[in-house]
């Protein structure tokens, strides 16, 4: 007769597995589950990590403003006034004709006002402070980039913004890309190959194994969840992540990989 068991498995189901009675019999074993074959390859599985940099062929600035607190109750309707006589283009206006007198081109310059909103400020009670995700922000694009220039537009910027006007540059950010990725992302790959043959060679050594030359080799899944790459701060345009503007960095981007190799024995 026919029995019904039940295993459980390590997803929570429950696996029904219908048996017909097998007579005992040396020469027809029975096969189990969940065992490894008896004539398993050895492997050696390790994991390759390689880094490659390169110099950045374009930066792009970003400045953020932000509401300037008054210093005292007397300013409170001085600010209300301020903000209703001069819209959003008016006040970064004389930034963005400071920037086109050094040089910037106008389509290297793009502005994002706060969305939803006529103002990149609030006014809780009692003062007026800046507000979530309404800030202005101003995108400086720079091709050759290099430390004296990107100080000479930061500086210009700050000071184009007058005493009178109820903001100010809250931070400095940038973002440094290369125009040519798959270069860089191959030179990365080579790297991590050959730290994975460093790695499985010295493996091999160690129990006297000899390897295989042509290994298989995969990327591990989680790599279709990170950041684009050849780019620093890479998603910063859209509030993601950002990277501060340091004259003591190097102009560069550099790119990292892991990859997943298996090497049989011989």
């Amino acid at each position: 007769m026919a029995k019904t068991a039940i295993l459980p498995l390590m997803s929570g189901l429950l696996l029904l597995i219908s048996s017909i009675p097998v007579k005992a019999n040396p020469l027809n074993p029975i096969a189990q589950f969940f065992y490894p074959p008896a004539n398993n390859p050895q492997t050696f599985m390790v994991v390759g990590k390689g880094k490659a940099k390169q110099k950045a062929d374009t930066a792009v600035l970003k400045f953020t403003l932000s509401a300037v607190s008054p210093t005292d109750d007397n300013t409170v309707a001085y600010f209300i006034k301020a903000q209703k006589k001069t819209p959003l283009e008016t006040q970064v206006k004389d930034i963005v004709d400071a920037l086109l007198a050094i040089g910037i081109s106008k389509t290297d310059i793009e502005i994002q006002y706060p969305q939803n909103s006529t103002s990149g400020f609030s006014l809780p009670f009692p003062l007026p402070t800046p507000t979530n995700n309404t800030n202005t922000k101003i995108f400086v694009t720079v091709a050759n980039p290099t430390h004296p220039r990107l100080q000479q537009i930061i500086t210009t910027a700050g000071s184009a913004i007058r005493k009178d006007q109820p903001f100010k540059f809250d931070q400095f950010e940038v973002r440094y890309s290369v125009n040519d990725c798959q270069a860089l992302q191959r030179e990365t790959y080579k790297n991590a190959m050959k730290d994975a043959q460093n790695r499985a060679i010295a493996l091999a050594d160690a129990v006297n194994a000899e390897l295989n030359p042509i290994p298989s080799v995969a990327e591990p899944f989680y790599g279709v969840f990170l950041p684009e790459e050849c780019a620093t701060g890479e998603g910063f345009l859209f509030g993601s992540s950002s990277v501060p503007y340091d004259a003591n960095d190097p102009l560069e981007v550099e790119v990292s990989k892991e990859i997943f190799v298996t090497f049989s024995v011989r």
